[in-house]
């Protein structure tokens, strides 16, 4: 300001106002032993004292946006609240973009709203510093190739490569090439790897090199755009599953073993290695209803149930495999209707497999920068599914199971004004990654469900990376925890009842997963994680096949916290992952339990529901896995109790009254049918199997502390009570 002096924004929360008011009377009242005012020296250095408004906030050179115009903010944060800034968001309805950048003081977050949105934002979270308009897109980056190129070699100088090598994400593409500054660091020369030797392992299409910087960095667009260092905390593997011209394409029909090459080339070159493997590659137009060769291969691969993979007799104990895949993309010649119409365009083969994480698109990317599309529009809203996305709509509830459980960024398309014409990778509409491909341009536009597929698995190897000590089903288990449906998504969820919101999860799965939430508990957003192995069929004397164990757990509730809260709403998450030995057959699409080896359920204790009772309604439930619900049936589940009966992975959201928790402190798990009991004679009665179990507490309120009084439970007794050997008829 002129004259040397200077403007400051204090954020107040109201109760902290008579500490202000205070603070000014005792200078107006009370002097100090010397003559002087009390705190002389803070107020009178003040000119004048006005309450902040949003103005107050944006420090952008552009203008604020007018009413009535939703804009993606750039809002500065403190690290410490960035917790209650979601919470406002949440509250308030408002869709917040998934990636983030951190800085040592600030943390920027982008959120999608109008200005009246906003003012109420910054008056209840009490998290933001300042705002900008965001508009740092790929447009801006890729518009000459040489300014790009300085960026990435500056950027290049920015990250700290991993020194170990015990993460990587192994990627099942075109191949890769290692000359990108961005790629050499994390990828050796050994660890890029074909099917076929004559095909060369170097990326002769461009998509693994694309691939191949989402599943490192994510998108590069923000990490251009700052000046920070940034740490890989993983590598990169490479097997070139496609050939290259003119060798002639890969016969379909191959794919089931050409995967299982692919698998096997990294794990012999580097058997110690932790990865997630990822692929993109689906066939084209064939849906994934039903089980093929290939899906039920990379069910194999999962729960390392191959005959290349079977340990000793009993034995189903060992580390199974993290496979991330693509859902497919709807193809670009389809017309603007046929794109709205989900049923239109089935996820493809073989991301039906059970075991594996499919991941569909939504998207963040509504702004056109392009001046030939002006007078354009974006396909989608912010927050709603990416129209390069298919769904699983028209496949047979109960049958098959929910895909995509994730969806991430993909991208979005841009539509004429008379929706005659639908034009598809639009830079301002997609996501940054890396390009080499001998034009001398090393970065590029990227988008659709690959795009989105790259960008889970890097999270999948970010959280291996923290937790040296999680199991593969627990990766996926957190990923899904994680998730959460974004503002649209809700909406529409909110107009569906519980049997018809299904319907919807096979467009979007469970949301938009959440890095930070998975790695990472808060005050009032605390995880439980279990991992264990259970027997769940045995052979009884003079009986024959027979269910054996159920695992119960006592769950170490806040009571306190939760009595105080009384009536106030708690939302308690729970999933379940595991992997099934899938038996592909003729009966497999009509008979979920003729596909699987054995089939978990969690339930969840009742308000005043005697402990006698709460088992034996479990016993009765998994007799038969089609059983009527409707006696047990529970009105706090957002989801139908049976939707997710299908698959390997078990996601719900409860949410009521925090006080009716407090009885509600116990959950089992429990198997139900399976081929493993139905076919005896193929001797796996016995097997045992690994199981991960997430259960999360969350306020809406960020100063309620749930974590340091589960904390102190935890310490005083263990967090889980297992009975095993329950007679289950």
């Amino acid at each position: 300001m002129d004259g040397g002096g200077e403007q400051a924004l204090i954020i107040l929360p109201e109760e902290k106002l008579l500490f202000l008011e205070q603070r000014i009377a005792t200078y107006r009242d009370e002097d100090t032993p010397a003559g002087n005012a009390r705190y002389k020296n803070e107020i009178e250095s003040l000119e004048h004292i006005r309450l902040g408004n949003l103005e107050a906030f944006w420090t952008d050179v552009r203008p604020l946006p007018a009413e009535g115009h939703p804009i993606w903010w750039e809002c500065w944060c403190w690290p410490d609240r960035i917790d209650a800034l979601l919470r406002a968001c949440e509250r308030n309805h408002v869709h917040v973009a998934q990636q983030r950048l951190f800085f040592p003081n600030l943390t920027v977050s982008m959120v999608y709203c109008e200005r009246v949105a906003m003012e109420e934002i910054i008056g209840t979270s009490f998290a933001i510093a300042e705002l900008r308009h965001a508009t740092d897109t790929p447009h801006t980056f890729v518009r000459t190739s040489t300014e790009a190129n300085l960026w990435t070699e500056e950027l290049a100088e920015r990250i700290d490569f991993p020194e170990d090598d015990d993460v990587a994400v192994c990627l099942l593409d075109t191949g890769l090439n290692r000359a990108h500054p961005l790629l050499g660091a994390p990828t050796a020369d050994e660890d890029c790897h074909s099917v076929d030797t004559a095909w060369n392992v170097t990326d002769h299409d461009g998509h693994g090199t694309g691939m191949a910087g989402l599943s490192l960095y994510g998108n590069l667009a923000p990490m251009l755009a700052s000046t920070s260092r940034f740490a890989l905390d993983h590598r990169l593997e490479s097997v070139k599953i496609l050939p290259p011209a003119p060798f002639p394409p890969n016969d379909p029909a191959n794919y089931a073993s050409i995967t299982r090459s692919a698998v096997a080339l990294p794990e012999i070159e580097a058997p110690a290695r932790r990865r997630v493997f990822c692929m993109a590659i689906t066939s084209q137009d064939v849906s994934g209803e039903r089980a093929t060769s290939w899906s039920a291969a990379i069910d194999q691969l999962a729960s390392r149930s191959g005959l290349e993979d079977e340990g000793e007799e009993g034995d189903q104990t060992k580390e199974g495999r993290l496979f991330i895949i693509a859902a497919g993309n709807i193809p670009d010649d389809a017309s603007f209707e046929e794109m709205l119409d989900t049923d239109e365009f089935p996820v493809e083969d073989p991301a039906q497999a059970w075991n594996a994480i499919t991941v569909g698109g939504s998207t963040d990317l509504t702004q056109i920068a392009e001046e030939e599309l002006q007078g354009w529009s974006a396909m989608a809203r912010a927050g709603e599914r990416s129209p390069y996305s298919r769904s699983s709509t028209d496949w047979r509830q109960g049958r098959a199971p929910i895909k995509p459980e994730l969806v991430l960024e993909a991208g979005n398309r841009a539509v004429s004004a008379d929706h005659g014409d639908v034009s598809s990778g639009v830079d301002s509409l997609s996501l940054l990654t890396t390009r080499n491909d001998g034009s001398g341009r090393l970065i590029d536009t990227f988008w659709a469900t690959s795009a989105a597929a790259a960008q889970a698995a890097r999270m999948a190897a970010v959280i291996l990376a923290a937790h040296d000590d999680l199991w593969p089903e627990t990766v996926r288990a957190l990923l899904v925890q994680s998730a959460r449906w974004t503002p649209p998504m809700l909406q529409q969820l909110r107009q569906k009842n519980k049997s018809e919101r299904h319907t919807l999860l096979r467009e979007f799965g469970y949301g938009v997963p959440d890095l930070d939430r998975a790695l990472n508990s808060s005050r009032s957003d605390v995880e439980l994680i279990t991992q264990s192995v259970i027997r769940p069929f045995c052979k009884k004397p003079n009986e024959g096949a027979s269910f054996k164990e159920s695992h119960v757990y006592r769950l170490p509730w806040p009571r306190a916290t939760l009595e105080e809260l009384g009536n106030q709403e708690i939302e308690l998450k729970v999933t379940l992952s595991y992997f099934v030995e899938p038996a592909p057959g003729q009966l497999a699409p009509i008979r979920p339990d003729r596909y699987r080896s054995v089939g978990l359920r969690f339930d969840l204790k009742r308000t005043g529901e005697p402990f006698a009772t709460f088992l034996g309604r479990r016993n009765k439930l998994e007799q038969d896995d089609d059983a009527d619900f409707a006696e047990y049936a529970d009105p706090r589940w957002i989801l139908d109790q049976r939707v997710g009966s299908v698959g390997s992975v078990h996601s719900n959201t409860w949410i009521g009254p925090a006080a009716e928790l407090l009885d509600r402190d116990a959950v089992v798990i429990y198997p139900v049918m399976g081929w493993w009991r139905e076919r005896p004679a193929l001797g796996k009665l016995d097997r045992d199997l690994r199981y991960a179990l997430v259960l999360g507490l969350r306020s809406s309120d960020a100063n309620v502390d749930l974590y340091s009084e589960i904390e102190a439970e935890i310490e005083l007794a263990a967090a889980a009570e297992v009975e095993v050997g329950l007679d289950q008829d």
